[in-house]
């Protein structure tokens, strides 16, 4: 049908390999030899989201009917559904559109410029020559109007101009087709290839009609006095084109659509999934999985949150009134509700504040000498730091553990109460995960209720965390990004950083962790072709369902009465108490294979049905009680089996721990011997990630390297008695503001200060909305400037310089500190470098090699033990305070593992 091999064959376009590179290089995206093409795709992106912005995403109900069904299809209320919101951003659905935009006017440009090796002559008439030509020279020029860039476009795609029945290669859309279907190899792409560019092309031209429309009405509406009818022009617009039978471009690419369709859905191919013989073992496109390193897996990753719940609980608990057996009203559909608005599930609010106020690693409040209370940035950054890992990690455990796993869109809108859209998290008699906007969501417009039961220790997980970390960190989120973030995370279970996790986001999560946990890097596809895999032959189908003769004799099968009749109140088909016990049922089932269940993993069924046909036994009256035998003898093998799997992976896990931190141990003293040192940060080396991500301080995680600065939380830890050889004056101003220091931060919580963790209104009364740091104290910031510069009648430049040094010294936030030149930046790290804390360097960044030569003199001047950083001799000096380097040293590796080992040994 496509003729595709003809046409280009007699055009000797595919007569040397040479003309086939050429003619693949033609029809891609603008390269940077090419400046105004290259503009031209920063042009098309603006250009689509316009018309989707101020056109399709408006389009009325009925219109939108229209461009599927013109004239409209009464019996079918089906409409052209726009892409949602989160799939307009770049990097999503809409981007791609846009960059075969760019493809297909970027090859048309190549060819009137006549540049390219490749010299296709497009079938154009002089219009749209003329029309492309201006393009390019309004491109060169920067003077190009979207309203300009439609008629263009229009042009090109939307008329069909000389295209005929009779000869289709006069279709510039038909033409590119054919040419972007050339592979590198000279080969043609496959029917599964073709139908998403179809598709891609169906909804650009759509979307360009109905602009093309609107754009008609808004002419009329300025050359009449009476408003036109915009149905009826839409439904003109749509009949010359978009109507089935019209010779058109759009019925063309139909055409191409249907007939690849046809030929994907009935080409047999080779299996993707592929078992061992002794179904320990599958693998999905070349990736191999074993199920006992699946299961550790999934073990460790729920070992890892645990660890982490540990590390903020501080030897804490939080007693949680949720019992095994609590339901909740299912139908529920108010807006905000959610089953951890049941009353007495927690004692108090916030009950996780009160713990981390005094936790000696991720404290991120202080009250002060005055009974205030004020926010510590470093220690909300370390939590929010840690809330998004058992996030991430809880993604994975939601996404892998139910059954069947949801698509990643789907879990990524997992709501925990109700919005727009129903809540996806339930309680009845155990934790529910249900798929509500699934595949076909988008398509039909209606929401489906799949339920999902999660595991028990999975949902004791998902209860601490959305009953004692999510609603500290809404409050931690609205402090640090916005008060935006706030229904989002109220609303949303999968938030991180201010916004709602991405499918795209998620999706490398999802590599990362099973690659770092598992060993393989499963994409969101391989994942679910293997879990529907193993469910087939783990599970396999269940027990059908007899027919009640009351339900035959009205006519209808039990079933279909159990999913009409017996619907709960005010919810949907499917929201059944026989649906609900059959998902329970497989979710069981499911969990016990993967490990998580209340029983050992069951046999494959086809390896049992090996094992009883296998029997040599022929006597009936003994057969039950041989096949029983078999059946015990498989279980017996299949625990042994799993036992020594997960004891085989615990055994190189260690193995793996141990080599990495003897390797890392190594770093320095490979430093100091002048010897290459292999980079820690390695995505392919997923032992040592594993190692940076064990030995890291506990409020710093590699994942989030932001914060690499490990700091202590006292400033009288700081400040010891000074050094014998200061002068008087400096001794007596060193023991005026050591106390007075020591003042503002270990203060203890005087006993009529109030409670503010058992009372609501008075906790945010003193916390306030926004971020609030300590009030600095100019007479104890002078006093501190004069001893460390010896100086009795040493002042600050500017306010400014005093806030920089009290927030440096005091180090409860990260800052940015913009100061004019001579404005006394320097005395950021001078101060720290010369007070007596053992256990502290400070790391300086300069970009200039004289400027740090300069700074060395300085620092020699006032005593400071300093330091240029030097890659093949890193400095040893347990006295160091400061250490100056160059950007450039960032990226190195010798360097990394100076701040790792550093890091590692609590020294920076």
């Amino acid at each position: 049908m496509t003729g595709w091999a003809d046409y280009l064959d007699e055009l000797d376009l595919l007569k040397s390999r040479r003309a086939i590179r050429d003619l693949v290089s033609f029809t891609q995206l603008p390269t940077a030899k090419e400046p105004v093409l290259q503009e031209l795709e920063n042009w098309v992106w603006h250009y689509i989201t316009w018309i989707h912005d101020s056109y399709v995403t408006k389009a009325p109900y009925l219109v939108r009917r229209m461009i599927l069904h013109c004239p409209i299809d009464e019996s079918n209320g089906e409409a052209f559904r726009p892409l949602p919101k989160h799939q307009c951003d770049r990097g999503g659905t809409l981007y791609r559109y846009s960059q075969m935009m760019t493809r297909f006017l970027a090859t048309i440009m190549r060819s009137i410029d006549n540049c390219h090796p490749c010299k296709y002559q497009f079938p154009l008439l002089e219009t749209q020559v003329d029309l492309i030509t201006a393009l390019h020279d309004s491109l060169r020029d920067n003077k190009t109007s979207l309203s300009a860039f439609h008629t263009i476009w229009y042009f090109l795609i939307g008329e069909p101009f000389a295209f005929t029945e009779v000869d289709k290669w006069k279709c510039p859309v038909l033409c590119w087709l054919a040419l972007a279907s050339v592979r590198e190899d000279g080969r043609f792409i496959d029917a599964n290839e073709y139908t998403p560019l179809l598709a891609e092309w169906e909804y650009l031209m759509r979307i360009t009609h109905l602009t093309q429309a609107y754009r008609n009405f808004e002419a009329e509406c300025q050359t009449t006095d009476i408003r036109p009818n915009f149905i009826t022009i839409c439904s003109v617009q749509f009949s010359q084109f978009l109507k089935e039978g019209v010779n058109s471009p759009y019925n063309s690419v139909r055409e191409h659509q249907h007939f690849a369709s046809s030929i994907a859905k009935n080409t047999a191919a080779a299996p993707r999934i592929t078992w061992s013989s002794d179904m320990t073992e599958l693998a999905c496109d070349g990736n191999n999985l074993q199920l006992s390193r699946l299961r550790f897996g999934l073990n460790a990753i729920a070992l890892d949150i645990e660890t982490r719940i540990n590390k903020l609980m501080n030897g804490h608990t939080i007693p949680i009134n949720v019992s095994d057996s609590l339901t909740e009203n299912m139908s529920n559909r108010d807006l905000g509700y959610g089953w951890m608005e049941l009353p007495n599930l927690l004692a108090k609010s916030f009950p996780l504040l009160e713990i981390l106020q005094d936790h000696p690693h991720f404290k991120i409040c202080e009250v002060e000498h005055n009974g205030k209370l004020h926010w510590i940035h470093r220690g909300i950054m370390a939590v929010l730091s840690e809330f998004t890992i058992i996030n991430e990690e809880l993604a994975i455990l939601c996404h892998m553990l139910p059954a069947p796993p949801p698509r990643g869109t789907e879990l990524v809108e997992t709501r925990i109460r109700n919005g727009q859209i129903p809540r996806n998290l339930y309680k009845d008699r155990g934790t529910w995960l249900v798929h509500i906007h699934v595949k076909t969501t988008n398509i039909t417009g209606n929401l489906s209720f799949v339920p999902t039961l999660c595991p028990p220790r999975l949902a004791k997980l998902l209860d601490w965390y959305i009953l004692i970390a999510r609603p500290l960190e809404t409050l931690l989120a609205a402090q640090v990004y916005d008060s935006e973030s706030t229904p989002l995370y109220h609303e949303f279970l999968f938030c991180q950083h201010g916004h709602v996790l991405t499918s795209r986001q998620f999706s490398v999560l999802m590599e990362q962790y099973t690659a770092r946990f598992m060993g393989i890097s499963l994409n969101l596809r391989t994942w679910r072709h293997m879990a529907i895999s193993i469910q087939r032959e783990y599970i396999g189908e269940q027990d059908t369902i007899v027919n009640n003769l009351g339900d035959l004799l009205a006519n209808h099968s039990t079933s279909q009465a159990r999913r009409t009749y017996a619907r709960e109140v005010g919810s949907l088909p499917f929201l059944t108490t026989d649906a609900m016990l059959e998902s329970r049922d497989i979710c069981d089932s499911w969990h016990d294979v993967l490990g998580w269940g209340s029983n050992l993993p069951p046999i494959p069924h086809r390896l049992l049905h090996r094992l009883r046909t296998s029997s040599t036994t022929m006597d009936p009256t003994t057969f039950c009680t041989s096949d029983f035998k078999e059946e015990i003898k498989g279980m017996v093998n299949g625990a042994v089996t799993i036992g020594m799997g997960n004891l085989k992976h615990q055994l190189e896990d260690m193995l793996a721990n141990a080599f990495a931190k003897g390797f890392a141990s190594h770093f320095m003293i490979q430093g100091n011997n002048g010897l290459s040192m292999p980079s820690p940060i390695n995505n392919n080396n997923h032992i040592l990630d594993h190692q940076l991500q064990t030995h890291a301080p506990q409020a710093i995680q590699p994942q989030h390297p932001a914060q690499l600065i490990h700091v202590s939380n006292a400033i009288s830890t700081i400040l010891s008695p000074p050094p014998a050889n200061l002068s008087q004056a400096s001794l007596e101003y060193a023991t005026q503001v050591q106390p007075a220091m020591a003042t503002t931060i270990t203060h203890t919580l005087a006993s009529n200060t109030p409670n503010y963790f058992l009372d609501d209104k008075l906790f945010y009364t003193h916390l306030g909305e926004h971020l609030k740091l300590a009030t600095p104290q100019p007479d104890q910031m002078l006093r501190l400037l004069k001893w460390a510069r010896q100086d009795s009648k040493a002042i600050f430049k500017s306010e400014a310089q005093m806030q920089m040094l009290f927030y440096i010294i005091k180090r409860d936030c990260n800052l940015m500190v913009v100061l004019p030149t001579g404005g006394g930046k320097s005395l950021a790290w001078e101060v720290p470098g010369k007070m007596a804390e053992p256990k502290l360097i400070t790391i300086i960044m300069i970009p200039f090699l004289p400027l740090i030569d300069d700074q060395l003199r300085r620092s020699a001047a006032s005593r400071i033990v300093a330091a240029k950083w030097n890659s093949a001799a890193p400095p040893t000096n347990p006295k160091l305070r400061l250490l100056f380097a160059s950007y450039e040293s960032l990226a190195t590796s010798t360097f990394i593992g100076y701040v790792c080992y550093n890091l590692d040994s609590d020294l920076t």
